[in-house]
């Protein structure tokens, strides 16, 4: 049964601190649901100027899922993007795909879209299901003529696909809130660093020599692009076995 996840988030970022206000927060318990009630004032603090890529004729493809698809989520992210790296539609790095509205709903359609490109990868966040089976046909195309990274931020696909499909996986603690045995509800808490690291990662993305091997070494790379001392490799709590490309961060108190 598919898990009821609650987003608790401040856009305050460590990256760009000017003294802007905390944000209000709103919880909703609708699946993958992010609200964030930003003022334009604080949002004008968070711009900074654009990071030019070395090569301007390559994109990166960020697909908003569950969680980050809303009008309000699309409109803080998609400036946020806008004003440190550019949009696609004004000759900037960034490609947003919005599921579903951009992908007629269906996941599949996002293939057709990175299909034949030689760009600096892919970032998922809120991952939809069956985003795996469309990973494939990606990674299929993608072994003849060339080689990208895939970062993922608390898909909502199965762990295990997004784990063998992508370069790294990227999630936060997740805990049982519920006193109702029979009712498994799971808070996950989103601080302020999620938009530095989201914009950090971009940043590490464009200037990667190639695609990290997925070893001990990932560690490190991960560590450094997301800015982050409390990353750890994901433990599977009935197996026991830990992943190698699966990461977990600490999330706000």
């Amino acid at each position: 049964m598919m898990k009821n996840l609650i987003f608790i988030t401040s856009l305050t970022l460590l990256l760009f601190t000017f003294g802007c206000k905390k944000p209000e927060i709103q919880v909703s318990d609708d699946l993958m649901t992010l609200q964030i009630n930003e003022s334009e004032e604080n949002i004008e603090n968070l711009k900074t100027k654009i990071h030019k890529a070395p090569d301007s004729t390559k994109k990166l493809y960020i697909l908003l899922g569950y969680g980050f698809n809303t009008a309000e989520n699309q409109k803080t992210i998609l400036s946020l993007l806008d004003e440190n790296f550019g949009l696609d539609e004004n000759g900037g790095l960034i490609v947003p795909v919005i599921f579903p509205d951009n992908l007629h709903s269906r996941i599949m359609n996002f293939y057709d879209i990175v299909k034949g490109k030689d760009s600096y990868g892919i970032i998922l966040l809120g991952a939809p299901e069956r985003t795996n089976f469309m990973l494939e046909k990606v990674l299929d195309e993608w072994d003849e003529y060339t080689e990208q990274n895939i970062f993922s931020f608390f898909p909502q696909e199965e762990t295990l696909g997004q784990e063998a499909n992508c370069t790294a996986l990227i999630d936060y603690e997740r805990h049982i809130t519920s006193d109702n045995h029979n009712l498994e509800e799971e808070v996950l808490k989103i601080d302020s660093s999620f938009y530095s690291m989201l914009l950090s990662t971009i940043e590490y993305m464009i200037y990667a020599p190639g695609v990290f091997e997925k070893n001990t070494e990932l560690y490190e790379h991960v560590k450094q692009m997301l800015n982050t001392n409390t990353l750890k490799h994901y433990t599977d709590a009935e197996s026991n076995l830990t992943s190698i490309n699966h990461f977990i961060i600490n999330g706000g108190k």
